[in-house]
């Protein structure tokens, strides 16, 4: 058994990768590593939180169906939320920086505010037709 922690600076994730890498190349065939504790957990749910960001644009979707009665009008809404998310990964992926938990609840924060900018284009957009304006 072998326990330890990432120096200063670096994430558990980056220990992580860097005794994956080590244990890869030292360890004989038939050889793993195997995981406890926090960094057992971390390895589990790894991937989950691309899931939470695509949960909260269905709640989103959802509420706004709910809200406006339709199915149509929410989606104007919904297709604005793919370019803000594009643009938060750009950003990240463009800076080096890691997609942590940090990131995945600035992206449900992200798809919010543009779900709210949306909501008031159409809102606006929708008060002008009903008074009269044409496309």
């Amino acid at each position: 058994k072998l326990s330890g922690e990432p120096g200063v600076g670096f994430a558990s994730s980056d220990a992580t990768k860097a005794i994956e890498e080590i244990a890869a190349e030292v360890l004989p065939e038939g050889y793993t590593v195997a995981w406890a504790g926090t960094t057992y957990q971390e390895k589990k749910i790894e991937n989950e939180g691309n899931y939470t960001t695509l949960y909260a644009a269905i709640f989103v979707f959802l509420i706004l169906a709910a809200l406006y009665e339709s199915w149509s009008i929410p989606m104007a809404v919904i297709i604005s939320i793919p370019f803000a998310i594009f643009g938060a990964a750009l950003a990240v992926y463009l800076r080096g920086l890691e997609a942590d938990i940090y990131f995945q609840v600035g992206l449900i924060t992200l798809v919010g505010l543009s779900a709210k900018n949306a909501i008031l284009i159409v809102e606006f957009a929708m008060d002008k037709l009903k008074s009269g304006m044409t496309l």
